[in-house]
């Protein structure tokens, strides 16, 4: 049957497709405010932290869970700045990327440089970088959960919830990546799980609150 929205006559695959579209652009949406809230209270955090280094040895060992696998990151080297990448999968990707292009990526989203400072850095203009950049983005294929995963989710299914936040799993990963650097200035790309929390919780709240609307 047709389903009318708005004064607009629509197919059920019409609208299902709608609803998939307006479920993942609110998840994000929720994503992102979550990501800015948590960045400006690090920023505002940072005024009374204390570094690793200053810190005691006895009250840093209390703290870290310290990894004794050294083998388990990736080492990239970006114009003489090591970086180390924890995560397997995001990893692989950046070694499938032309080396410029990994460069470019690294740069931009782990070291926090702009685009003209990566410009300036490679021997390159502003809009190569940009452009590099964005056509990594592009390159990603775009897929959204099925209709039925969310209706399922949304109506309370347990299992359809953590399948969901499972779709998402990668997506939520990315927007939790910071660098850290160590006391002898490596720097590490890891998943802050503080944030990654922060946004589960989140999420569970957004799908219990998402209306399908069929009128």
């Amino acid at each position: 049957h047709f389903i009318a929205k708005g004064g607009v006559i629509l197919k059920p695959s019409d609208f299902q497709k709608t609803i998939q579209c307006q479920f993942d652009c609110k998840l994000k949406k929720v994503v992102k405010g979550i990501v800015r809230n948590y960045r400006k209270e690090l920023a505002r955090r940072q005024a009374k932290e204390v570094s690793f280094c200053e810190l005691p040895e006895i009250v840093v060992e209390k703290l870290i869970v310290w990894d004794d696998y050294e083998s388990e990151y990736t080492t990239f080297d970006v114009c003489g700045t090591e970086i180390r990448v924890l995560d397997e999968e995001l990893a692989e990707a950046l070694k499938q990327l032309p080396e410029q292009s990994r460069n470019i990526v690294l740069m931009f989203f782990f070291l926090d440089m702009s685009d003209s400072e990566i410009g300036e850095k490679l021997n390159i203009n502003r809009s190569t970088s940009y452009r590099h950049r964005r056509k990594q983005m592009k390159n990603k294929q775009h897929t959204l959960p099925s209709f039925f995963l969310i209706s399922s989710a949304v109506d309370g299914n347990e299992n359809a919830i953590e399948k969901l936040l499972l779709f998402y799993e990668a997506y939520i990963s990315k927007c939790c990546l910071r660098p850290f650097y160590d006391e002898y200035g490596n720097v590490y790309i890891v998943v802050d799980m503080e944030l990654k929390g922060r946004i589960r919780e989140a999420l569970l709240k957004m799908i219990c609150e998402f209306e399908i609307d069929e009128h």
